[in-house]
C-alpha cells in the first residue's frame, strides 16, 4: 500500500534511500526535505512546495552580503588607484591610464556582456590585461542572483547588495588611512567618490544580469547555473539521484530543488512552478525551450531541432506544425499528442509511445521507429515522405498520393519494423546451438508465428539476425527467452566438445 504523506509539513525530513514507490505528497511541504537516491516510482507532489527553508534563505542573505562586501571593496580600490593616479607625481603617465581604464573596461565588460554572453565579456576584459574587472563583476553579478535566487524579492536584495558595497568603503577607508599620510586622506573622498561610480555600474549591471539569467535566458547560463546550484546545495529539496520514473508534479512549486542525477523518465512537469530554477544540470529539463514544452504542454508552431526530449512526458501536448527534426524523442510519451503537420525527419522514435496521438500531415522522411515503438490508434489520414518541397510538382511525396489511408493501413506500412525482434551477436554464431534455442522458443509460443526474416552482418564479427513476431506480443519476454535458451544451449555443447576431447586423449593415451 502507497504511503500517504498529503498536505503534511515535511519541511527539513530525510527520506535518503527509502523506497516510496507511489507515495502521495499533494499539497505537501516538502522545503528541505531530503529525498536523495530514493525510489519515487509513481509519486504524486502534484501542488506541493519545494525548496528553501526560512533559515536557509536568510544564510544565503548574509552570503550574498559577504560577496558583495568583496566585490565593494574591489570597486573602492578602483576608485583609490584612478584617484591616486592623479595624485602622486612619483606614478608616470601610463598609471594614469591605467586608472581611467579600470573604469572604462568595467562598462566595456557589461555592455559586451550584454549583447554576447558572459564568457564573452570576461574574453575581452581578460585580453586587455585587467582580469580583477571581471572578477569584480562576477562576484557582484553572483551575489545578486544567489541573493535573488534564494529570496525572489528584489528590494531586500538590494538593500543587501548597497549595504555590501557601504561596508566595503568603509573597510578601505580604514586601511588606507591607516597606511597612508594625513595630506593623502583628502584624495580618498575623491577615491570613494569613484568607487561610488563603480559601485553603480556593479550594481546596476548586476542586477540586470542576474535578472535575465533567473528569466532563463540560456545566454547567462553562467550566472543563473552557479547561483541556483549553490542555493539547492546549501539547503533546498533535493532529489539528487532519485527514481522519478512516471511521478507527477504539476503544479508544483519547485524553487531551489536539486534534481542532479535524477531518473527523470515520463515524469509530469505540467503547470510545474519556478522550475526554471532548480538545479536540472544535464537533463532534458536543461534548455529554455524544452522545460517551456513540457510545463505548458503547447509547442505549437516552435522549433525543436536536435533537441533531447528522451524519456520526456508530452501527453496531449500541443505539437501542431512544430519542428522536431533530428530531435530525439525515444521512450518519450507522446499518448493523445496533435502532431499534426509537424516535421519529424531523422526524429530518433525507438521506444516513442504514440498510443492516440493524431499524426495526419506530418513529415516522417527517415524517421528511426522500433518495435518498442508504439503506434496503437494513431490517427493518420496521410503524412508525407519527403521534408523538402519537390521542385518538379512543388509536393513533399504525400502518402498516400491521394485519398486517405483506410484503416490498420498506415500501421502495414512500417510493419516489418513493428513486428520484428533483433538477435545481435557480437561474435560468430554457434548455429546449432541457435537451432536448439529457435525451437525451444516456438515450442514455448505454439500461438505465435515466429521465422526467421533476414541474418546481416552490419560489422566484422557482429550478425544480426531479424526474426518475424506478431505485434501484440511480448518482444521483450521473447528476446529474453531465446538468449537464456540460447545460452544453456552453447554451454551444453561445449561441454559435450570438451568431454569428446578428453575421450579422444584418453584413447590415444591408451
Amino acid at each position: 500500500m502507497s504511503q500517504d504523506f498529503s498536505h503534511i509539513n515535511l519541511q527539513g525530513r530525510s527520506f535518503k534511500n527509502q523506497d516510496l514507490t507511489g507515495a502521495n505528497f499533494i499539497y505537501a511541504d516538502i522545503r528541505g526535505t531530503d529525498f536523495t537516491g530514493a525510489n519515487l516510482n509513481e509519486a504524486n507532489f502534484s501542488h506541493a512546495k519545494a525548496g528553501l527553508q526560512l533559515h536557509q534563505a536568510i544564510f544565503l542573505l548574509i552570503f550574498s552580503l559577504f560577496l558583495s562586501i568583496l566585490s565593494g571593496i574591489f570597486a573602492t580600490l578602483t576608485g583609490v588607484l584612478i584617484i591616486f593616479s592623479f595624485n602622486s607625481d612619483s606614478l608616470k603617465i601610463y598609471s594614469v591610464i591605467l586608472g581611467v581604464l579600470c573604469l572604462i573596461l568595467l562598462i566595456i565588460f557589461f555592455v559586451i556582456t550584454i549583447y554576447q554572453g558572459l564568457a564573452a565579456g570576461a574574453r575581452v576584459v581578460l585580453f586587455l590585461g585587467v582580469a580583477i574587472i571581471g572578477g569584480l563583476s562576477v562576484a557582484g553579478v553572483v551575489a545578486v542572483a544567489i541573493a535573488v535566487a534564494a529570496t525572489g524579492i528584489i528590494a531586500g536584495v538590494t538593500a543587501v547588495i548597497v549595504t555590501g558595497f557601504l561596508v566595503a568603503i568603509a573597510v578601505i577607508a580604514v586601511i588606507v588611512t591607516a597606511t597612508i599620510k594625513g595630506a593623502m586622506v583628502g584624495a580618498l573622498i575623491g577615491a570613494g567618490f569613484i568607487g561610488g561610480w563603480v559601485m553603480v555600474v556593479t550594481i546596476a549591471g548586476g542586477f540586470y544580469f542576474a535578472w535575465v539569467a533567473l528569466a532563463g535566458d540560456d545566454t547567462y547560463d553562467s550566472i543563473r547555473v552557479p547561483g541556483i546550484t549553490f542555493c539547492a546545495i546549501v539547503g533546498g529539496t533535493s532529489f539528487r539521484g532519485a527514481n522519478l520514473t512516471n511521478a507527477n508534479f504539476s503544479y508544483a512549486t519547485l524553487k531551489n530543488t536539486d534534481f542532479l542525477g535524477a531518473n527523470l523518465t515520463n515524469t509530469c512537469w505540467k503547470e510545474a512552478k519556478k522550475l526554471d530554477q532548480s538545479r536540472v544540470d544535464n537533463s532534458i529539463l536543461a534548455k529554455k525551450a524544452v522545460r517551456e514544452l513540457l510545463v505548458s504542454g503547447n509547442g505549437y508552431k516552435k522549433s525543436y531541432v536536435e533537441a533531447n526530449l528522451q524519456g520526456a512526458n508530452l501527453d496531449g501536448a500541443n505539437l501542431n506544425e512544430a519542428n522536431l527534426k533530428e530531435a530525439n524523442i525515444s521512450q518519450a510519451n507522446l499518448q493523445r499528442a496533435n502532431l499534426e503537420g509537424a516535421n519529424l525527419t531523422k526524429v530518433q522514435a525507438i521506444g516513442t509511445d504514440f498510443t492516440n496521438a493524431y499524426l495526419t500531415g506530418a513529415c516522417l522522411e527517415a524517421w528511426t521507429i522500433h518495435n518498442t515503438t508504439k503506434l496503437d490508434d494513431v490517427d493518420v489520414r496521410f503524412f508525407y515522405i519527403l521534408e523538402e518541397v519537390d521542385s518538379e510538382d512543388e509536393t513533399h511525396e504525400r502518402c498516400p498520393s491521394s485519398g486517405e489511408f483506410a484503416g490498420g493501413e498506415f500501421i502495414n506500412l512500417f510493419a516489418e519494423v513493428l513486428d520484428s525482434v533483433d538477435l545481435i551477436f557480437q561474435k560468430q554464431v554457434n548455429w546449432k546451438a541457435f537451432g536448439v534455442a529457435f525451437k525451444e522458443l516456438k515450442s514455448a509460443n505454439q500461438g505465435l508465428k515466429l521465422f526467421i526474416r533476414s541474418i546481416e552482418n552490419p560489422t566484422d564479427g557482429v550478425v544480426v539476425i531479424n526474426m518475424s513476431v506478431p505485434n501484440n506480443a511480448n518482444k521483450g519476454e521473447i528476446k529474453f527467452s531465446f538468449a537464456q535458451s540460447y545460452e544453456v544451449a552453447l554451454n551444453a555443447i561445449e561441454e559435450e566438445s570438451k568431454a569428446e576431447y578428453r575421450k579422444k586423449l584418453k584413447g590415444e593415451s591408451s
